[in-house]
């Protein structure tokens, strides 16, 4: 009894390490002053007792903007160790970013894509000067940055149809680099998937963070809500399409009012499976070039993100 047992629970892993995932993508809004501060990642469903799932991300954001007292002009690379495992009561989340900040290599391939394929001109963007690195809001002042980010752990278990997930982020992180904030800050999230027909499927995620003010920004607000919804169109057995919004309140008082207005980005996603434990994610989110076609749900975020991820689960 006890071996079929077993032989059961490992067929059960099996599955669903076979299955194609149509979960959302751990993105966020991630302009540089945000970056440093905890956003709980939506990750779907919490994994199964015995599972783990490792994977390597990579967010390539560009930033322009200006204003007076506010200058975001700069390129950031963000990679990402995100590592889970599963147990008879929920998961464990460890997640480990490596940052760098510098002038960047897309400025002009972005000012192409703005006036060659969405038809427009961007007064801002093509008389700002290329391959800068500066951040500039309340009175402080940081240029190119190079280093590990603030380590993020997180416990998640399954709550009446939602996987609630508590996250606690450390300051490992190099303040005066703006690799992190220098404070620790807290967060609990709440997530939910619904099937809407036999493919296509809705996963909402929400959040509240509670924000140190640590050393890399003054104005640090005490409490933050974020949040994510995601619709997955599953293509086939090994191709899937996702449309994804995520929103988040400012991070810092700026005193501007187009900087501190609620943020959200749109996310464009394709995910492939590349074999029976591993899928490829690609994605492209913009913060307002998408507005025509989502009702305006796009506002302030980095002016160009792509984000890449190879996940393993075993």
């Amino acid at each position: 009894m006890k071996k079929a047992l077993a032989t059961l629970a490992t067929l059960g892993v099996v599955a669903l390490a076979c299955a194609q995932d149509d979960g959302p993508i751990p993105n966020r809004v991630a302009r540089a002053t945000n970056l440093v501060f905890l956003r709980p990642s939506a990750l779907g469903r919490t994994l199964a007792d015995g599972v783990r799932e490792q994977s390597y991300g990579l967010l390539i954001v560009n930033e322009a903007r200006r204003s007076p007292g506010v200058v975001e002009d700069a390129e950031t690379w963000r990679g990402v160790w995100l590592f889970r495992r599963g147990d008879k009561s929920g998961e464990w989340i460890v997640e480990v970013p490596l940052m760098w900040r510098g002038g960047g290599l897309l400025d002009g391939t972005i000012q192409a894509w703005e006036n060659g394929v969405m038809g427009y001109h961007n007064p801002g963007r093509e008389g700002y000067p290329k391959g800068q690195a500066d951040i500039t809001l309340g009175g402080q002042s940081y240029g190119a940055g190079f280093g590990l980010g603030d380590v993020t752990v997180g416990r998640g278990v399954e709550f009446r149809g939602f996987a609630v997930r508590a996250w606690l982020k450390l300051p490992t992180g190099n303040a005066a680099a703006l690799t992190g904030s220098g404070g620790i800050d807290a967060g609990l999230s709440a997530e939910r998937r619904w099937s809407l027909a036999r493919d296509w499927t809705l996963n909402v995620m929400g959040a509240g963070v509670a924000q140190s003010r640590g050393s890399a920004w003054n104005d640090v607000r005490p409490v933050v809500y974020t949040g994510s919804a995601s619709l997955a169109w599953k293509r086939n057995s090994r191709d899937v399409w996702l449309v994804q919004v995520d929103s988040e309140g400012r991070a810092i008082d700026s005193g501007d009012a187009v900087v501190d207005r609620t943020q959200r980005v749109t996310t464009l996603a394709y995910r492939r499976k590349l074999n029976e434990h591993q899928d490829l994610t690609v994605w492209f989110s913009e913060d307002d070039d998408f507005k025509f076609a989502v009702f305006a749900a796009s506002s302030t975020g980095p002016d160009f993100t792509i984000g890449a991820r190879l996940r393993t689960r075993f």
